[in-house]
């Protein structure tokens, strides 16, 4: 059982709730924003999902060496040249070695 539910806010606002049951029988609903077609795009991808029993299974967690290459990637536009080189640099020679290709500490 799955639907897509709408509300209107006071203000007039209408936003998209997609409900559904897991498949492990547990209900949930999760937010789809302003627009019935995301809502309903929102559906199909976890009707699929709960079919293939794979919905809210985490993904294998990033390496740190790749968290690191996403880190950077994503500061080299938000911080100065010299910054982001003291970040790569830091990370570099100090950090990576240290942890290798391994994960996060737990």
């Amino acid at each position: 059982m799955a639907y897509i539910k709408s509300r209107r806010w006071k203000s007039g606002r209408v936003s998209y709730i997609v409900r559904f049951k897991d498949q492990h029988g547990k209900r949930r609903e999760k937010s789809a924003g302003p627009r019935r077609k995301d809502a309903e795009e929102l559906l199909r991808r976890i009707l699929e999902e709960v079919a293939k029993g794979t919905y809210g299974v985490r993904k294998e967690d990033p390496t740190l060496f790749e968290f690191s290459e996403t880190f950077l990637k994503a500061k080299k536009w938000e911080v100065k040249p010299s910054t982001y080189n003291d970040y790569r640099e830091v990370l570099a020679n100090h950090v990576l070695p240290f942890f290798g290709k391994r994960g996060f500490p737990r």
